[in-house]
């Protein structure tokens, strides 16, 4: 092994950051805060969800299988927060636009 703990899947968090891509829908616009409905943050709170910090990531693609690669490419941001051993917990959501995917991940500790 490579001495990373294995992060806990969240189905909570999965439905946050469902929502959140919902928001980048309706917004036509990748990650961010939507005015109308809140940040992963403020969506997490009002869940009762408690938690450090958040952060999330997001991705158009043909299928949801390149999501993943696509980040883990060209995030340097991604790959950091994959490798880092103090995210407790992940949410995976994927939603199909048209004849594309938008998948997002949420990471908190």
């Amino acid at each position: 092994t490579l001495g990373i703990r294995a992060v806990e899947a969240s189905t909570d968090i999965n439905g946050v950051i469902l929502e959140r891509l919902w928001d980048i829908l309706d917004a036509q616009a990748m990650p961010g805060s939507s005015f109308l409905t809140g940040s992963s943050e403020e969506k997490m709170k009002l869940q009762g969800l408690w938690f450090d910090e958040v952060i999330e990531y997001s991705a158009k693609v043909e299928n949801p299988e390149d999501a993943y690669i696509r980040l883990m490419l060209q995030d340097m941001r991604y790959r950091r927060t994959v490798l880092d051993t103090s995210w407790t917990h992940v949410g995976l959501a994927v939603e199909k636009v048209g004849n594309d995917f938008l998948f997002g991940v949420l990471f908190k500790k």
